[in-house]
């Protein structure tokens, strides 16, 4: 659910799954401030 979400990569071939979290720091009511592009990124990855 905005402004986050979860992404999860899998590949039977490969040994890793790969998720990836996407968050934009929004700032309700703070236009200003909001027109700043702006998203953090995590990934995690997990070898099987």
């Amino acid at each position: 659910e905005y402004p986050l979400e979860t992404y999860r990569f899998q590949e039977p071939a490969l040994p890793v799954d790969v998720s990836m979290e996407v968050f934009n720091p929004l700032l309700p009511m703070d236009l200003k401030n909001c027109a700043i592009p702006c998203a953090i990124y995590t990934v995690t990855a997990i070898f099987k």
